[in-house]
């Protein structure tokens, strides 16, 4: 028996790697749909913007250009979808957009300078959402970055209590005998002791009772096989077996 049961502590490490793996997991799939959703966006944006200097520029068919505006609009009602009502980012592309369909198909066409320049407004005020998205895709979500960061943080903490337990066994071993089992007898019982790295059997002739599974004792060799407890000289154990550390 050990002050940390085995089976606690693979389940408790099983656990965690489960949970760890579980994020992982989500989070994988939450980069590769945040990564389509920058793709689509990027391809709409470029699609409403060829279409809408095509719109202004005229050179095509009555037909041709009917089909672009309504191809524009239909764009642009999915670019309006993808984006957040609620973010300031967000709505600075869409009113950019809105500005440069309307000058697209207004009646008052302006020149292709200004066209030009309300293009590259809409390019700018999208890559500053790109960005932002772009940059989640890299550090991940913030559910996931906390995860990692409390399971980094209490893995460094669980090894450092092992650690400090460990050291402890051995602090406690080195100044006595640790009992780490005892299986009771017709009449007597046999006891495991660590004392040291080195594993000592033996079987206990008189006062078993007072011999505690996890608590370490002072015993004190006398002759080749017989120990004594010096803290209550009614306990006698008989040495059956010692097998020294590596």
């Amino acid at each position: 028996m050990s002050w940390l049961p085995d089976a606690i502590a693979v389940a408790a490490i099983a656990g965690v790697v489960s949970f760890v793996g579980l994020v992982i997991t989500k989070q994988s799939k939450v980069s590769e749909f945040r990564q389509q959703w920058i793709d689509a966006l990027r391809e709409d944006v470029s699609s409403f913007i060829t279409q809408a200097l095509d719109i202004h520029a005229g050179k095509k068919s009555a037909d041709a250009i009917q089909t672009a505006i309504s191809t524009a609009h239909e764009v642009q009602c999915r670019i309006r979808l993808r984006l957040n009502p609620d973010e300031h980012d967000s709505n600075a592309i869409t009113s950019a957009i809105k500005n440069l369909g309307e000058s697209a198909t207004g009646s008052l066409k302006p020149e292709y300078e200004q066209m030009a320049a309300e293009a590259d407004d809409v390019v700018k005020k999208t890559q500053v959402v790109l960005k932002q998205e772009w940059n989640r895709v890299k550090t991940g979500e913030r559910f996931y970055m906390y995860t990692f960061r409390s399971v980094i943080t209490g893995s460094v903490v669980f090894a450092a209590s092992l650690a400090c337990l460990f050291f402890y066994q051995q602090y406690q071993t080195s100044n006595g005998y640790l009992v780490m089992e005892r299986r009771s007898g017709e009449g007597d019982c046999t006891v495991t002791m660590k004392h040291k790295g080195n594993t000592l059997t033996a079987r206990c002739i008189t006062g078993c009772d007072f011999i505690e599974v996890g608590r370490t004792y002072k015993f004190k060799s006398q002759g080749s096989n017989v120990v004594l407890w010096l803290a209550n000289p009614n306990v006698r154990v008989f040495v059956m077996d010692e097998k020294r550390a590596d």
